[in-house]
């Protein structure tokens, strides 16, 4: 049962910095985008 349980938790931080790591690589890829703000948010760009 205790091997179940560390498994499991083992598994979820795995997720969570997987997760984080994603959100801090679009946030500095779309930061150096056209059309995106420093956030990585879209916005509109007057051409």
């Amino acid at each position: 049962m205790k091997k179940a349980v560390k498994w499991i938790l083992i598994s979820v931080v795995t997720i969570i910095i997987i997760i984080i790591l994603a959100g801090v690589y679009k946030f500095n890829y779309l930061a150096n985008q056209p059309g995106y703000d420093v956030d990585g948010n879209k916005i509109e760009v007057n051409k």
